[in-house]
């Protein structure tokens, strides 16, 4: 009696480990993670490995063409001594800094424009995004066009070549 007090109970259904089909059903971090590892691929793929063959090759005195030798932070100690590199560097920053506070600037300016009570507001406000959503209503219209099922090229094609 004493063996079936010490004796591990057994339940009607037996514990078992969790698939990924349970954890996908009981978490939902997983499918967003696999919905996203396209995505990451390609990121990696043409981001981080030309960013990655890039630095490698600043460290290298390769030219097209011919392989390069490892010539380690020669090339940086070149661009640190030149002066058209550092005017260059002056004039990034100056352009970076004087166009982000001009459109900055811009941009404020015309949402307070719009914000006031103005005639014909709804008429600016128009023109003011109608360059934002042209480009789209014409991207859809003409996939539409394409892919219509009786006046497309696709079905105009198919049927000149059957």
């Amino acid at each position: 009696m004493a063996d079936l007090a010490l004796a591990p109970q057994r339940t009607k259904q037996e514990i078992r480990e969790a698939t990924a089909w349970d954890q996908l059903k009981h978490n939902k971090n997983w499918l967003g993670f696999w919905f996203m590892l396209p995505a990451m691929a390609f990121l990696i793929l043409f981001l981080a490995y030309p960013l990655g063959l890039g630095i490698w090759l600043s460290f290298t005195d390769t030219r097209i063409g011919r392989v390069g030798q490892f010539i380690g932070t020669e090339n940086y100690q070149w661009l640190w001594d030149d002066a058209i590199f550092w005017l260059s560097v002056t004039n990034t920053l100056l352009y970076t800094v004087v166009a982000s506070v001009f459109k900055f600037a811009v941009g404020l300016y015309l949402a307070l424009l719009l914000n006031e009570n103005l005639p014909f507001k709804a008429i600016l406000r128009a023109i003011v995004l109608i360059p934002f959503i042209v480009p789209t209503v014409l991207s859809a219209i003409a996939f539409w066009w394409i892919y219509d099922s009786q006046f497309s090229i696709i079905s105009w094609s198919s049927s000149r070549s059957a």
